[in-house]
């Protein structure tokens, strides 16, 4: 079998116990966001298996394109929460246990991404050069600035991210922390933190008053 066909399928096999979203969201049609990931995740793959330009890298972009504009058909912006290991929408997880949802998210915020957010109008350029870049080492990422940096000077449009905010946090060796009488796992505050990034509670310009405490949220 070719690479192509067994990247393909086995994101679909790995989808196919569900093939949907196990939330209600408002004004989302959750099938198309389904697949529309699926199709991301093997494009994605597909990018970095061959040359540009191959056809199995056309095929699989089309297929994003197509899934990408019914998604979008009905709404002007689509904000997805990152966190390590799990996908989130309007402040509920995706299938937690879908293992394409789990490799995507893992992707995405490997390279500092804590929200991914969909626009109109996507082209195949863009679909191709956000597709490299989720491809890229983690280290080249930061050795280029952070993936701020890189997406600017990428120039995507239909795409955009919300990055981690690194520079804010400090390290701490306790496996659990404790904030008043409470005691907070680091999984507990990292979906915290996605919740906010998605809501668009958490200040862009990284106000104290509006994030989560950064030595917990590093801890």
């Amino acid at each position: 079998l070719s690479e192509a066909f067994q990247i393909s399928t086995l994101d679909k096999f790995l989808f196919m116990p569900t093939n949907k979203i196990d939330i209600q969201v408002t004004g989302i049609d959750t099938r198309a966001l389904s697949a529309l990931i699926i199709e991301l995740n093997i494009a994605r793959r597909n990018v970095s298996a061959y040359p540009d330009g191959h056809p199995v890298i056309q095929a699989a972009l089309k297929k994003v394109l197509d899934v990408y504009n019914e998604l979008m058909i009905t709404k002007e912006e689509i904000i997805i929460g990152i966190t390590r290991d799990a996908l989130m929408i309007e402040n509920a997880f995706l299938e937690r246990s879908n293992l394409v949802y789990r490799d995507f998210a893992s992707t995405l915020f490997e390279k500092g991404i804590a929200a991914l957010i969909l626009h109109k109008g996507p082209t195949n350029d863009e679909l191709t050069v956000f597709s490299r870049i989720l491809n890229m080492k983690r280290d080249k990422v930061f050795r280029a600035g952070g993936i701020g940096t890189i997406w600017k000077a990428a120039g995507i449009k239909s795409l955009d991210i919300r990055p981690i905010r690194y520079d804010l946090f400090s390290t701490t060796e306790e496996a659990t922390v404790k904030t008043g009488e409470t005691v907070l796992s680091g999984e507990d505050l990292w979906e915290r933190f996605a919740r906010g990034i998605t809501q668009g509670i958490l200040d862009p310009e990284g106000s104290a008053d509006s994030l989560p405490d950064p030595e917990l949220l590093a801890a």
